[in-house]
Parts: structure tokens; C-alpha cells; sequence
């Protein structure tokens, strides 16, 4: 242990398997490496010391040395991204299951200091740890409380609802100091009590401590997300609450309420998705009829535009949050383009406000529901907005999304081109043109053409076959056909694929572009060639073939001939790699050679029987349950392919070697047996030589089992046993 920051995979287990005996000895051997000259090698490898760390914290005695242990670990990371230090520090923080019998007043010290911190990394573990110490619903652990041969429980269990009160009451306390105070991390606490509060108040009866709380924050200004949870914890909670305890939340409701237009604008047209987050029906009520619902919504929402239009005074405090805000930003600009007295001045007030915004925050919503509006009731104004937004060094980066606020003319699709020639915005701008009915007005020739030049620009590949899978989405949807020229265009990105990374977005759409295009003559020399590529591309190790299993699949169904030429054509070594590779994708996605015809795969098949009826065997799906309870049965398709071999051993041979799976869950011992038995379902109609060689492959398969069976029981018992 003396060199504990470089330990491998066995140090680590010896150490783990020490701990339970000398927990002290362990936690000191720890520190030791991490305060010692390699600190930084045991910041990266002490990420794989979590799972003891938080065995050791069990004891109160142990708790601050480890969770100092833990904050030492931790690092910034972007928002979303894997954290395992914080999923370990904030395991130790919850009611229940923490796996700690530190008290509340010894879990709340670090979580204060750590809130206010300078350091971003502690805010961090401060909010999840915060986070969990006001959790009033949901607890779970992933964390085994084992901890080798001792006898213990999950932690610290409070006895009674005092207790438990008490734990929520010191949560909150704490909360609203430091909200007060306002340290870097108020902003994050205030949202995360708003999402807590909900439980808070209906589970854990927190009554007196939210009250408190929220008047705290409140004193301060608006709080949006404070008030949004008060609403949606009446909506949702309130007809079940006593009578006294649904007045107070009622009177708590009123002194959080929006109280002038500002509030209101921020509450409801700039309400963002996720945390404190709302729908309107929430504010107002629901309405049983949806058309009427959405129909009132969107006109609360118009009329806090078009009296943010009137209100000179509010628009200068909101104009920043109007170009930087998520939301109702839309409707609300329509309201603004309905009452505004100047439109002009409306436009460019937004314009030079969205210059002065880091570019990182800017959002172009509003001015998008501004044209909308004015193309209604003006399309030559709108035409004269977007030709000036073309030419405009703030707008023109964003020229794709302006001109999608729009219906998009010949006039609207020349200033497309321009934008794109020009290459002032960036690319991926061009991806509105995927969202609903915005190509439906552009001429199929246009917007083929269009939608090649955007793949010949750098990243523009994956912009151009999102718009032409939404493109064929909608066809479809109005059921009817594709333009030949969309056709073509489709075709002609289907032969500039190059395969590389996953990704199941683009796979998806590639799929539905190969079912769209690929039918027909035109479409067999390329789906021949691109199944071709991919199985050059995974032999040179640039992807796998599971990355791209939507893809196959519509190149098979839209030419089974040609992917069945492309997959298995060539020498004994292609075609191995073709197997391979649907073995690949049925073992991730599903069987792509499903989507063949039965018919189909048999003429295939008797093109080369010697060769291609082994192939099918090796790759079609061979068992099917026609129910979800019902005993497995051989599918048609293995059933014809086994009938009509010239060589029925050869296909066998190859459903025996399926039969024993290279990659399976539970007792790989009964699969094969399962499969084994599979075989007593087929009919050999008294081929001696074939019946012959199944009972010596039913011998060597159940062979197979009972080998299987020992290593099983062998693997079983070592697993079994334990190292003190």
C-alpha cells in the first residue's frame, strides 16, 4: 500500500478486500496518497476507489475524512457529462439509503462550505449533495452495503417524523442563508429548491420551512421558478390536501405571483423546458377540449406581446432577455408585430440589442415570430426584412432561421442560395429547412439542387440528409409520391456516404433515403455498391457494422437482390465479411436479411446453390416465437432454405455452428441444449445420411452442454466465495 496512487487492478482489489478489517488503515493509506507528491495521478485513479470510499463513510467517525477524499477527486465537467465523483459524494447526502450514519448536522457542514465555494467543482458537489438532502420521494442506491463479513444496515434511518421534519427543516435553513447571502451559487439553489419543492411540501410537510424560505427569495424580486412550482404543486397535489394546508399554499401562491407585466412575460412567454418549468394549462387550469386549450394559450401569450408592444418601460428592462431567453418567444413576437406602433424601429431595437449579445446566448425566436406576423399582412415588408437581414453582419449568420419564419418563394429560396454562396451562416443553420411545412412551397427541382449544394460544403452532409429525410417523412405522411428530382438527389447522397462513427440519428435517416430512392433500376448499382463499401469500411477498421443497421435495412428492402449481390458477392473472404457483418447487426438491432422475401432469397439462392445456400443458412433468422409465451418454431425461410440445398448437411452444418452463440446472457448451457433440441422439429424425410449426421451433432451439441454446465457451476462457486 505504500504507493497507493499508482495501484493496479489487483492492488485495488487487495485493498478492498483489506478495508473491511483495517477501515482506518485504508482511509489513512488513501489520504496519504492523495496528499502526497503524486496527488495528481491519485486524483485520476481515485475515481476507482469510489465504491470503498463510500463503504468507509458508514461510520460517522470516517465521513469527513472521506467526503474532504471525495471534494479532492472532483473536477469541472460540462453540463450533462458522466460524473462519478458527484454521483458518489451526493449517494451520501439522501434521508435513506445513504450508507452513512453521519448526522444531519455532520452532512450539512461540507455541503455549506462547499456552496460557498469560488471553486466551480465544490459548487457542483454542493447542489448534488443539497439536491439529495431534500429529496423527499424517490431513493435508490447503486451502491452494495456489503462490506465483506461485517453486519450492516443502509445507513441512518430516522425513527420518527420528528426526526424526519428535523432532516428537511436543517436542508432548507441552510438553503435560505445562503440564498440570502448570495454567494456564485444562489442561482442553482434557487432552482433546485424549486424543484424540490413539490415533495417538500406534500410528502415531507416542510410547511413552515418553505414559507419561510420562499418570503426569503421573494424579498429579493420575482421568482419565477419559486412560483411556477407553487402552481404546479397545486395543480397537481392541491384537491387532496387538507383544507388548512391547501389555504396556505394558496397564500403562499399569491405572494409569489407575477405581479406586473415584466413578471408576467418572464413567467409565462420566456418559461424554459426543465427545471421550473410549466405548461399555461397549469397557470389557467386545463381545458377539456385540446384545440381549445392550445386556442386560449397561444392568445395569453399574443396579448403579453402585443402589451409589451404598448409598454415602452418594460420593453427596455426585457429587450436583453427578448433576444437571449428560451420560450413562448414566437407568439410573443407576433403580439409584439400586432401592436406595435413602429414595426421598423420594433425590428431594429431587436436587431442592435441581439448585436450586443454574446453570440454563445443569442436567440433569434422573437424576431422570427415578428416576420411571421408581417408576412401575413405584408409579404413585400417581409421580403424587404429579409434582404436587408441577408446584407446585415448581425442577421446574415442567422439568415436560414429568419427566412424560415416564412413562406419560402422563389424570391425566399434565391437569398438561400446567396446565404449559402456567401457562407456567412454557418451550415448547421440550414437544418430549419428539416422542419415541417418550411420546404413544402419550394419547387422539387429548387430544393434538390438546394439540398446538394449544402452537402458539397464542409459538414453540410449531415444538414443535406436531414432535410431530405424530413422532405420524404412528409410525403409520406400526405401519401404522396417523391419528385424524381428528390429522388435523384437522394441517390446522389446515398453514393457520397462515407462510413465512419455512430450515429443512430444519421443512420435513420439514411435508412428512410435508401427505402425512398433505391427502388426500381435506378437504384440496384447503388445499393450493390454502398453495402459494398460498408463491408470495405468495417474490414479497414473505420466503423462496425451495427452503427449501421437502418441503413441496410432499407437498402435490402428497397433491393434485396442488389444487397444480397453486395453482402455476399465475391471470393470465400467477402463473403465471410458479409456474414460477419450481419451477424454484427442482428446481435444489436435485429436480423436485416428479415426484410428479404422468402421467394426472393430462394431465386438468389439457386443463382449459385453450392455457394449461397450455405451463405442464407449462416445469416437468416432461424427460430421466431409467434407468440410472446409461445414455444420458439423454425422460420419459414430456415425451413425452405434447408429444403431446397442441393446439400442439406452444408445447411445444417451452419445452423449448428449458430447454435453455440458467441455473445449471450444467462447459461449460454441452455441455449445450446434449447437449440439442440430445435432439432428434433425438423422432417429429413429419411435421409439416412442426413439423419445420421443430425444424431452426431445432437451427441457432440449435448457434449457441449455438459461442458458448459461445469465451467458454469465452477464460475458460480468462485464468484461465490469471499477473501477476508
Amino acid at each position: 500500500m505504500a504507493d497507493i496512487a499508482n495501484l493496479n487492478g489487483l492492488g485495488r482489489a487487495v485493498l478492498e478486500n483489506i478495508a473491511p478489517a483495517a477501515p482506518a488503515a485504508a482511509l489513512d493509506a488513501i489520504e496519504r496518497g492523495a496528499r502526497g507528491p503524486q496527488s495528481d495521478t491519485m486524483r485520476e485513479n481515485g475515481r476507482h476507489l469510489l465504491r470503498l470510499l463510500h463503504s468507509l463513510a458508514y461510520d460517522a467517525e470516517f465521513f469527513d475524512r472521506v467526503v474532504a477524499l471525495l471534494a479532492s477527486f472532483a473536477r469541472p465537467v460540462a453540463d450533462g457529462a458522466p460524473d462519478q465523483v458527484s454521483d458518489a459524494v451526493e449517494s451520501l447526502f439522501y434521508l435513506y439509503l445513504s450508507g452513512t450514519h453521519a448526522g444531519i448536522d455532520q452532512r450539512i457542514r461540507p455541503v455549506d462550505t462547499w456552496l460557498r465555494s469560488e471553486d466551480p467543482a465544490e459548487r457542483v458537489l454542493g447542489i448534488r449533495a443539497l439536491g439529495a438532502m431534500l429529496e423527499a420521494y424517490h431513493f435508490a442506491s447503486s451502491y452494495n452495503f456489503d462490506f465483506g463479513a461485517r453486519s450492516r444496515d443502509h445507513g441512518y434511518y430516522p425513527r420518527t417524523d420528528a426526526e424526519v421534519l428535523n432532516w428537511f427543516e436543517s436542508a432548507l435553513n441552510v438553503a435560505r442563508t445562503l440564498v440570502v447571502a448570495n454567494p456564485p451559487a444562489a442561482p442553482a439553489i434557487r432552482a433546485l429548491l424549486a424543484e424540490k419543492f413539490r415533495g417538500l411540501w406534500t410528502s415531507a410537510g416542510a410547511f413552515d420551512a418553505l414559507e419561510r424560505t420562499a418570503k426569503a427569495i421573494a424579498a429579493n424580486g420575482f421568482w419565477r421558478e419559486g412560483w411556477i412550482a407553487v402552481r404546479r404543486t397545486q395543480k397537481l397535489d392541491g384537491s387532496a390536501m387538507p383544507v388548512d394546508i391547501a389555504a396556505r399554499l394558496d397564500a403562499l401562491e399569491r405572494i409569489l405571483r407575477p405581479a406586473n407585466l415584466i413578471e408576467h412575460v418572464r413567467a409565462i412567454a420566456m418559461n424554459r423546458r426543465g427545471i421550473g418549468s410549466l405548461d399555461l394549462d397549469d397557470i389557467y387550469g386545463p381545458d377539456d377540449d385540446i384545440e381549445v386549450e392550445s386556442a386560449r394559450n397561444d392568445r395569453i401569450v399574443l396579448q403579453l406581446g402585443e402589451d409589451l408592444a404598448r409598454d415602452a418601460d418594460a420593453f427596455a428592462v426585457l429587450i436583453p432577455e427578448l433576444v437571449s431567453a428560451e420560450g413562448r418567444l414566437w407568439l410573443l413576437g407576433r403580439g409584439m408585430a400586432n401592436a406595435a406602433p413602429d414595426r421598423g424601429a420594433l425590428w431594429d431595437a431587436l436587431v442592435g440589442e441581439l448585436a450586443k449579445t454574446p453570440v454563445s446566448n443569442r436567440n433569434v425566436q422573437v424576431l422570427r415570430g415578428i416576420l411571421n406576423r408581417i408576412a401575413e399582412q405584408d409579404a413585400a415588408a417581409a421580403d424587404g426584412l429579409l434582404d436587408a437581414a441577408l446584407l446585415d453582419d448581425t442577421l446574415a449568420q442567422w439568415f436560414p432561421i429568419l427566412q424560415s419564419a416564412v413562406p419560402t418563394n422563389s424570391r425566399g429560396m434565391a437569398r438561400l442560395r446567396q446565404s449559402l454562396a456567401s457562407n456567412t451562416a454557418p451550415i448547421a443553420q440550414f437544418h430549419v429547412l428539416a422542419w415541417g411545412w418550411v420546404t413544402d412551397g419550394i419547387d422539387s427541382r429548387e430544393l434538390a439542387d438546394l439540398i446538394v449544394t449544402i452537402a458539397d460544403k464542409a459538414g453540410g452532409f449531415d444538414v443535406a440528409i436531414e432535410i431530405l429525410s424530413m422532405r420524404f417523412h412528409a410525403d409520406r405522411s400526405k401519401k404522396s409520391e417523391p419528385s424524381p428530382e428528390l429522388l435523384e438527389a437522394g441517390r446522389e447522397l446515398l453514393r457520397r456516404i462515407t462510413f465512419g462513427d455512430k450515429d443512430d440519428r444519421e443512420d435513420h435517416r439514411l435508412g428512410r433515403i435508401a427505402l425512398s430512392c433505391l427502388a426500381g433500376d435506378d437504384g440496384a448499382s447503388i445499393a450493390r455498391d454502398l453495402v459494398g463499401r460498408l463491408l470495405k469500411a468495417t474490414k479497414e477498421h473505420k466503423t462496425q457494422a451495427y452503427y449501421h443497421d437502418d441503413l441496410v435495412k432499407g437498402v435490402v428492402k428497397a433491393q434485396p437482390v442488389a444487397a444480397l449481390d453486395g453482402l455476399f458477392g465475391g471470393d470465400a473472404a467477402l463473403r465471410k465479411s458479409g456474414v460477419r457483418a450481419v451477424e454484427d447487426m442482428t446481435r444489436m438491432h435485429g436480423n436485416p436479411m428479415d426484410s428479404v422475401p422468402d421467394d426472393v432469397l430462394l431465386a438468389w439462392c439457386e443463382a449459385d446453390p453450392e455457394i449461397r445456400y450455405p451463405v442464407a443458412a449462416a445469416t437468416i433468422t432461424l427460430f421466431r416465437r409467434p407468440e410472446e409465451k409461445a414455444p420458439r418454431q423454425w422460420t419459414p425461410a430456415a425451413r425452405l432454405v434447408l429444403q431446397k440445398a442441393p446439400d442439406p448437411v452444408q445447411v445444417l452444418a451452419e445452423f449448428l455452428r449458430r447454435f453455440r452463440p458467441l455473445a449471450w446472457s444467462g447459461s449460454r448451457a441452455a441455449i445450446i441444449e434449447s437449440n439442440a433440441h430445435m432439432l428434433d422439429e425438423l422432417d429429413f424425410a429419411g435421409d439416412a445420411a442426413v439423419i445420421d449426421f443430425v444424431q452426431q451433432a445432437k451427441k457432440g451439441l449435448m457434449e457441449a452442454v455438459a461442458e458448459e454446465q461445469r465451467w458454469e457451476t465452477q464460475r458460480d462457486r468462485r464468484r461465490d466465495e469471499r477473501f477476508e
